[in-house]
């Protein structure tokens, strides 16, 4: 019975804390300011921290920089370094009035820059360690 309490607080605190951003991705850049004629689009992607059951234990904090985080994440995979933030969405508990999720929506640019050369030596890297380990 005690195992499984401790199993059921690790899980909560796990659950609670902010997604990571991935390696390479915390230099992609989410503004409010449109793009210029420089970048180009890529596609949209959405970034979402937290649901019914663990967003009442985590705080503003960590779902805000959770779902910035997924949206870096997934935006980066895409290959941009700029996200337009275009939406910006949070859901909360009808009893409580308590968070429950933030979603961001944007749309993924790439611009001419350092951080789009780093995508590439990000991809370049994992197919070299992705080579190595099918090689074993």
């Amino acid at each position: 019975m005690k195992i499984s309490y401790l199993v059921a607080i690790v899980l909560m605190a796990w659950a609670c804390s902010s997604i990571s951003v991935n390696r390479g991705a915390e230099l992609v850049r989410v503004t409010n300011r449109e793009p210029g004629r420089e970048c180009k689009f890529l596609g949209d992607v959405t970034g979402s921290q937290g649901n019914r059951f663990t967003g009442g234990f985590t705080s503003d904090a960590n779902l805000e920089t959770g779902a910035r985080n997924d949206l870096k994440n997934k935006g980066f995979e895409l290959g941009g370094n700029v996200i337009y933030l275009l939406t910006q969405r949070d859901s909360q508990t009808a009893d409580t009035r308590d968070r429950k999720n933030v979603t961001l929506t944007g749309n993924v640019q790439v611009g001419s820059n350092e951080v789009s050369r780093a995508y590439q030596h990000e991809n370049n890297h994992n197919r070299i360690v992705e080579q190595r380990e099918e090689s074993r």
